[in-house]
């Protein structure tokens, strides 16, 4: 017999991560639960034993989350905080594939001229 892990969810034929945010919390949290898919849409999550292998840092962060609500030291952050660093890697990525191709395609140019 396995153990079951707490807020793992089977939903629509793959698991997710699923954890009501406690009643005081809600207003301070901005939602009534926390949802996480285990999967994606290419790759769904079908095994138990791989669905809670992969929710634990999703009790781990909601678990500092709370403490941190408990404590009073939680900080609010808005959806452009959480969103630019992900921007800025993706855009430094793509300016580092144009710097390479302008480099291919100067480098072909001189060749062939």
């Amino acid at each position: 017999m396995r153990a079951r892990m707490p807020y793992v969810q089977l939903w629509k034929g793959s698991y997710r991560f699923r954890r009501k945010v406690p009643l005081q919390h809600r207003q301070t949290v901005g939602k009534p639960e926390w949802i996480r898919p285990l999967g994606s849409k290419h790759r769904p999550i079908r095994d138990r034993s791989e669905a809670n292998r992969l929710a634990v840092p999703h009790i781990a962060e909601t678990n500092a989350i709370l403490e941190a609500l408990k404590n009073g030291t939680w900080q609010e952050r808005s959806d452009t905080d959480i969103r630019c660093p992900r921007r800025r890697i993706y855009r430094s990525g793509m300016a580092a594939r144009q710097a390479r191709l302008h480099a291919l395609d100067r480098q072909h140019f001189f060749e062939h001229g």
